[in-house]
């Protein structure tokens, strides 16, 4: 998140199965939120997300994703009834390597329904 990202408005998109998600940059009142999706997350999620399944992971992440703006890093959330559903974040200056049009994306696994 960078300082031009905070004044955009939020923006509102149709899912596939209907729901209609806002996705908007993350703030700093985001934290306990990110945090909270984070841990209801699968310990296979957290492998696959994180290459661990540590409890702390999450926390950076969201510590990570609510820090104060620094250049070339962007966090976006996108939410649902007041639930976090997913977080697409990038950072050009953590990963020097990666190549220069990259980005990661959280989400859980998507839910899997009962069939009757």
């Amino acid at each position: 998140m960078t300082d031009d990202t905070l004044g955009r408005p939020q923006l509102h998109a149709l899912l596939a199965d209907g729901t209609t998600v806002c996705v908007r940059p993350v703030e700093p009142d985001d934290h306990e939120r990110l945090r909270g999706f984070y841990e209801e997350m699968s310990p296979e999620n957290l492998r696959l997300r994180f290459f661990a399944a540590s409890p702390t992971s999450g926390a950076a992440a969201a510590d990570r994703a609510c820090a104060a703006p620094h250049p070339g890093y962007r966090a976006l959330l996108a939410e649902a009834k007041g639930r976090v559903l997913g977080l697409a974040e990038y950072d050009t200056a953590r990963a020097p390597a990666a190549p220069p049009a990259s980005a990661s994306l959280s989400a859980p696994a998507p839910l899997r329904r009962e069939r009757t």
